[in-house]
């Protein structure tokens, strides 16, 4: 009789333990960081655009552009770019900069985008529920 106990607590434990892991993988594919520190822009009462594949470019505050991956130049990042749109031709450039960002540090990068022959640009916000109205 002891060994069954002691069985049955060991499996409790492992399906706990289990448990954990499933919750840990979960979230860390649900959050998705931003590599450098950037204080999200916010909209108000915006509808949410449809799922489509994105390739995201970080703009920080001080102009420097990265991705997931890392820093980058321009060059490199419409390089990857046209990969994804190779892969997926509906992916869309996905662009979060600072919302301190002057937008002088913003314009060559849609400038750059609209040269290499890029129509349309998803611009990424964070939604607020809050009831106050813009300025």
């Amino acid at each position: 009789m002891p060994n069954r106990h002691r069985t049955g607590s060991s499996v409790a434990m492992a399906d706990i333990a289990f448990l954990l892991l499933l919750f840990f993988m979960v979230m860390a594919i649900a959050t998705q960081r931003t590599p450098a520190s950037l204080a999200i822009p916010e909209t108000f009462n915006a509808e949410a655009e449809t799922r489509i594949p994105l390739e995201n470019l970080y703009i920080a505050l001080d102009g420097s552009l990265s991705t997931q991956n890392g820093p980058l130049d321009m060059a490199t990042y419409l390089k990857q770019l046209e990969k994804a749109l190779e892969r997926q031709p509906e992916t869309r450039p996905g662009v979060l900069a600072d919302k301190r960002t002057p937008y002088r540090l913003v314009a060559p990068v849609i400038k750059q985008l609209q040269d290499s022959g890029i129509q349309e640009v998803v611009f990424l916000v964070e939604n607020t529920q809050n009831t106050r109205e813009p300025l």
